[in-house]
C-alpha cells in the first residue's frame, strides 16, 4: 500500500498543507554482500574475543543461548535482568558433543 504524506509548509505570512503523492517505495538494505560483510564481521569479532580471552554468547539453531569459552567449553545459560551485570548469567548445563 503506498505511503501519502500531508506536510506544513512555512511560507513568510502562514502555514500552507500540501499533499505529497510521491509513493514511498520499501528498500531493503539486506542484500547478499551486505549478509556475507555482516557474517565475516561477525566471525572477526568472535575472533577478537577469543584472543582476548572473553566468552561469546549466541542463540544457537536449537533457539538456546549458548555460552562460549577461548577453550571450546559451551554452556547453556539464560539471562537473569534482575541481577548486576557481573552475574546476569545463569548457567543450566555444559553443552558437550552429544548435547550440542
Amino acid at each position: 500500500m503506498p505511503l501519502i504524506g500531508f506536510y506544513l509548509l512555512r511560507t513568510t505570512q502562514s502555514l500552507v498543507r500540501i499533499r505529497d503523492n510521491r509513493v514511498m517505495v520499501h528498500a531493503s538494505i539486506l542484500t547478499d554482500d551486505f549478509a556475507q560483510a555482516a557474517s565475516q564481521a561477525g566471525l572477526r569479532a568472535r575472533q577478537v574475543a577469543f584472543a582476548a580471552g572473553h566468552s561469546v554468547v549466541f542463540v544457537d539453531a536449537a533457539g538456546r543461548y549458548v555460552e562460549e569459552w577461548p577453550n571450546g567449553k559451551r554452556f547453556e545459560i539464560r539471562l537473569d535482568p534482575s541481577q548486576p551485570r557481573q552475574s546476569h548469567r545463569v548457567i543450566l548445563r555444559e553443552l558437550t558433543s552429544t548435547t550440542a
